[in-house]
């Protein structure tokens, strides 16, 4: 024990004796000392201040295309809610988000690697497609007669529920059952029931919905009816201008209401259709899962089950129809927002061809997408969705796009058997899905292969550089059409606010450019492809409907699944060709899942020799499924 406290003891010593030397050196050298740690400053500033900023990097040169880029979502991508996300909302509007965060999300989606691609291809900004067809003039008449023999030769499945088709509603007017009155009031009784909890309409009027009513139905009582369509029921979605409403984008800080209709909205008036109101969406559009923390919209729920979102960003739209209060309406889909919440819901939803439905109308939306935005129709069934679709379609004046689209038309003959149509399924990335989906989805597959139709294995390439290019175009126009707001600091959940900020900091110029490019390379692709299939068809969403937590009453970021769910629906929107969502059955859990059929160009495929395609498709598929929705009350029961 002695000798270890004498060795204690000279250690002690050892210590005392250098910290002197030490001190008496520093005192003697300190101006050594400060020059040499200011040289070392000086030297460091130096080399950031000159240091190259534009890192050399080996290019990526596309010639041939690339397959094999088969990557599923990772588990470890964050979803976060409450106080963590407010958090991550301030600081991705500091230095240290800009520098760090920001970054981090833009890596994470792939843009520093889409950087690096070199393409030959010239820009193409706007994915419009050219043809030498005849072109539609302005209201020209469609023949609707195949639908009308369509809705009367079509069996239906025995449910529980069913939904009421238009044609029934106008049926019943003739007949001098029901009047547009007489439903117009048990609509809005029903809105008085069921809207506080599903949140479905976020402005609405019962004197005007009791006007538009009345008129119908006088022209009924008269024989002037508008269209075959006269005193049938819509929503129109909150980011399209109707007069005496509010235009908010999902907002709460927009309070101005319109003056007037969108050109859209008065082709909808001129066919007698009557307008509910309008329809809930998520904020800016920005959420796929149909949250909203406005204080004036609040979220939406899904009806199938009130636990789970319904799917965005036109989640109003969707609910309004799975609930069977109306037959059909108005959404628009930038990256899946009309197709995404058409499956999530279990009803039928349109992404038309790019500019077949004018964009005119959605030239107020607070983030209008011009490049990869289409405005298109939602319904509980196919033959709703082709009604709706050939009021919605055509020419507007002053939209130079639609005005260049070939003329409308709805198919003359609608059949369930598929022999000869050649439908490409890319197997690889549809089993990305979650198990629950893909098995409802190759069960519809096989099932269209049993009515004749020729399945036939396809490999899409370059899947990451398309999903990039795409987030690009969408985020930088969305970035800049709100950055206004966002730097007044208005009242932006927290969630758009790190998306919008990363899309600001991140995406340049050369970026949009390159993405540009890139749309010029996959439509090429794609009309290569459409020489040997005729239909391409993948999952809508790999996931079903996300459950609504507690803490996302503020807003949520759900990085994962938000990825799961755009994972198919991206394509269509960046390339401009059309995009269906039909229901293709339910996962175990009693949510539904979808199948998502995609056509090729010109435009007028998907109203002429291909529209009985997709349509036969899609009413193979809708007749087929068993639906026993758990409904709130609606006007159909």
């Amino acid at each position: 024990m002695s000798r270890y406290l004498e060795l204690a003891a000279e250690w002690r010593e050892i210590i005392v004796q250098k910290s002197k030397f030490l001190s008496e050196l520093e005192m003697e050298d300190w101006r050594v000392a400060v020059l040499n740690w200011k040289f070392g400053v000086g030297l460091g500033a130096a080399w950031f201040l000159f240091r190259r900023v534009r890192n050399r990097q080996h290019y990526h040169h596309l010639c041939e295309y690339e397959y094999g880029q088969y990557k599923n979502v990772p588990d470890w991508l964050p979803s976060i809610n409450g106080r963590t996300l407010d958090f991550l909302a301030w600081i991705c509007n500091t230095q240290v988000g800009d520098l760090l965060i920001n970054k981090i999300i833009m890596t994470v989606v792939g843009v520093p690697k889409f950087r690096t691609l070199k393409i030959t291809e010239g820009p193409t900004f706007f994915p419009f497609a050219p043809h030498n067809l005849p072109v539609a003039s302005l209201r020209e008449p469609v023949d609707i007669s195949g639908l009308e023999k369509a809705h009367k030769e079509l069996s239906y499945v025995p449910n529980e529920f069913r939904y009421r088709r238009a044609f029934e509603y106008v049926q019943a007017y003739r007949n001098s059952q029901l009047t547009p009155l007489d439903v117009a009031e048990r609509i809005i009784e029903t809105i008085k029931i069921t809207n506080p909890s599903l949140k479905m309409l976020c402005d609405w009027h019962p004197e005007m919905i009791l006007e538009q009513a009345r008129e119908s139905t006088e022209r009924y009582i008269s024989g002037k009816i508008l269209s075959p369509l006269d005193g049938t029921f819509c929503v129109v979605k909150d980011q399209i201008s109707v007069a005496g409403h509010c235009n908010r984008s999902g907002l709460s800080f927009i309070n101005k209401i319109e003056d007037e209709d969108a050109p859209l909205v008065t082709k909808v008036r001129d066919a007698g259709i009557i307008i509910v109101g309008i329809s809930n969406m998520t904020e800016l559009g920005m959420s796929v899962f149909g949250a909203n923390p406005s204080s004036y919209h609040g979220t939406c729920r899904n009806p199938i089950n009130t636990d789970y979102y319904p799917g965005g960003s036109s989640s109003g739209t969707a609910a309004a129809i799975c609930s069977g209060l109306v037959p059909f309406g108005i959404g628009t889909d930038g990256g899946g927002s009309i197709r995404m919440p058409s499956c999530q819901t279990g009803i039928v939803g349109l992404k038309t061809t790019f500019s077949r439905v004018s964009a005119n109308s959605y030239a107020k939306a607070k983030t209008c997408c011009s490049t990869v935005a289409n405005i298109g129709p939602m319904a509980s069934n196919i033959i709703d969705l082709a009604l709706f679709y050939q009021v919605l379609a055509g020419p507007i004046r002053g939209d130079a796009f639609s005005m260049a689209q070939p003329k409308v038309k709805v198919p003359k003959e609608l059949t369930p058997y598929l022999d000869g149509i050649k439908i490409g399924v890319d197997w690889k990335w549809a089993e990305l899905s979650r198990p629950e989906v893909f098995i409802n989805f190759k069960k519809k597959i096989e099932y269209l292969a049993e009515r004749g139709a020729r399945i036939i294995g396809v490999d899409i390439p370059e899947l990451d550089f398309i999903s990039t290019g795409h987030l690009i175009s969408i985020v930088s126009e969305g970035s800049e059409a709100i950055g206004e707001a966002l730097n007044k600091q208005r009242k932006i959940a927290p969630d758009n606010v790190v998306i919008l900020n990363a899309g600001l900091s991140c995406c340049m110029a050369s970026d949009f450019t390159l993405a540009a490019k890139y749309r010029t390379r996959l439509m090429t692709y794609l009309k290569g492809l459409f020489k040997t299939i005729d239909v391409l068809a993948n999952p809508t969403c790999a996931q079903t409907a996300e459950r609504i937590l507690d803490g996302d009453e503020n807003g949520s970021w759900k990085f994962g699944a938000t990825l799961r769910y755009m994972m198919y629906v991206k394509l269509s929107n960046y390339s401009g060709i059309p995009s269906m969502s039909v229901p293709s059955g339910f996962a175990p859990n009693g949510l539904p899942t979808g199948i998502m059929l995609q056509i090729n160009y010109p435009p007028v495929r998907l109203i002429c020799s291909k529209s009985l395609t997709i349509v036969n498709l899609s009413k193979s598929l809708f007749c087929a499924i068993s639906t026993k929705f758990k409904l709130t009350q609606s006007i159909n029961s």
